[in-house]
């Protein structure tokens, strides 16, 4: 009976001894190689940040609908600010397919008007022009855009360093893109 109880000890000790070991192998796994191969990147890695949209304006010439969209984002890197642009862009590109898509994003403490949502307003900027008509559209692509590296100022302005975003890099986001999804409606400021 002793001999029975031993070993029914040591099998239940060598079971919780596996498993332990089992699971610290996972978590040192886990660890080395890094939660995003494991799981897989997170949706602001693909997608960008939650946005909403603070003025908008569409206008029209004889190459067809022109879209310009301003967006607050809650990112705080210029490449998720990026990201976000892109994939607002082509969100407006898939639902109304206009000639030219432009979105900026800009800081939350940015004056509300689109007069002064320029120049170092924008800390993002995504253009995408599907059918180019004219020799210009052509020659840049139908991507384009910029970011700025760094968190807005106090005043809402953008004063890093401004990286031009290659064509290639853009194309490559956008066909991560599995699901496209726009910006909260109009807060009815600036348009």
């Amino acid at each position: 009976m002793q001999v029975r109880k031993k070993r029914i000890y040591r099998i239940g000790l060598g079971i919780v001894f596996g498993s332990l070991v089992l699971c610290g192998a996972g978590g040192a796994a886990a660890v080395y190689i890094g939660p995003g191969k494991i799981l897989g990147p997170s949706y602001e890695e693909v997608y960008g940040s939650e946005c909403r949209t603070v003025a908008a304006t569409k206008t029209k010439d004889s190459d067809g609908i022109w879209i310009r969209q301003y967006i607050v984002a809650d990112a705080q890197d210029d490449l998720t600010r990026m990201r976000t642009a892109l994939r607002v862009a082509e969100s407006i590109l898939k639902e109304q397919s206009p000639h030219l898509v432009q979105v900026s994003v800009v800081d939350a403490g940015n004056p509300g008007t689109v007069a002064n949502m320029r120049g170092r307003a924008i800390g993002a900027q995504v253009t995408i022009i599907p059918k180019p008509v004219t020799e210009a559209e052509s020659n840049s692509g139908p991507y384009s855009g910029f970011s700025i590296q760094g968190s807005a100022s106090t005043d809402g302005e953008f004063h890093g360093i401004r990286f031009e975003a290659m064509r290639e890099d853009l194309e490559a986001m956008a066909s991560k893109f599995e699901e496209l999804k726009g910006c909260a409606a109009v807060s009815g400021e600036g348009a």
